[in-house]
């Protein structure tokens, strides 16, 4: 009795695996599309006027286990530590639109996408940013300046 029930289920597992380990992965295209919304939405926040709303939309995009690190300055942040930060910088008006970033590069694989970019009317340095996705999602955040 045991197994016709022991033999359904491996035949479940089977069947329904391959579709669960796929969902978590982001196409170059989908990858390619998530760091430029992300660079869209981060630019909005950082721009004069910005709100609370323009945090959340950019924070949407990440997932739940995000985590943003930027060894040149020793950070390593979970995203309840950056939202927070965000907001309070959005509320004292810290973002006056000066500091957006021009995407001048992209190296697109699957499940990530490397950006160079400039903030225009800056010292002209470059600096790179590794994103790395999960499905329709940013997992991860490396910069690089």
């Amino acid at each position: 009795m045991m197994k016709p029930l022991f033999a359904k289920l491996c035949l479940m597992i089977c069947l329904l695996a391959p579709a669960a380990f796929a969902e978590g992965d982001a196409s170059p295209d989908q990858a390619k599309a998530l760091a430029l919304e992300y660079n869209k939405r981060m630019n909005k926040m950082l721009s004069a006027g910005s709100t609370v709303a323009d945090v959340d939309n950019l924070f949407a995009l990440y997932a739940k286990d995000f985590v943003y690190n930027h060894p040149g300055q020793g950070d390593v942040y979970d995203t309840q530590y950056l939202y927070n930060n965000s907001v309070k910088y959005v509320k004292a008006g810290h973002f006056d639109g000066s500091y957006q970033q021009k995407i001048t590069n992209m190296i697109v694989g699957k499940n990530g996408v490397m950006l160079e970019w400039t903030v225009p009317g800056g010292d002209g340095s470059k600096r790179v940013t590794l994103i790395e996705t999960r499905g329709d999602k940013i997992i991860h955040i490396k910069e690089f300046w």
